[in-house]
């Protein structure tokens, strides 16, 4: 006959280790990434909202850029606009036919 051995300790203790290497895990990610809203289990509606507004964010930033000026996002996460072709633009309205009254 062949009898098997449970330990019933052992696996409680393992289970129970699982869980706190779980609660660990979690708690590294959020310190790691410094965001409120790390996954949709976090939030499900914020992280909605926030995936749509850096969807908008980066669409904003690229119709800056096509118009000629550079735009990027401070690591403080706020928008850093320059003119690089300011002197082509005051060229260009130099050149436009306008004269003042």
């Amino acid at each position: 006959m062949i009898s098997i051995n449970l330990d019933t300790n052992v696996l409680m203790a393992q289970r129970n280790m699982n869980i706190a290497s779980n609660y660990v895990n979690e708690a590294l990610q959020r310190l790691t990434t410094g965001f409120r809203i790390n996954s949709p289990a976090d939030d499900p509606a914020g992280y909605y909202l926030a995936s749509n507004l850096n969807t908008e964010l980066r669409a904003f930033i690229q119709k800056i850029n096509d118009a000629g000026l550079n735009a990027q996002i401070n690591s403080d996460g706020k928008i850093q606009i320059t003119a690089q072709g300011v002197s082509d633009l005051n060229v260009t309205s130099d050149s436009s036919g306008f004269s003042d009254f």
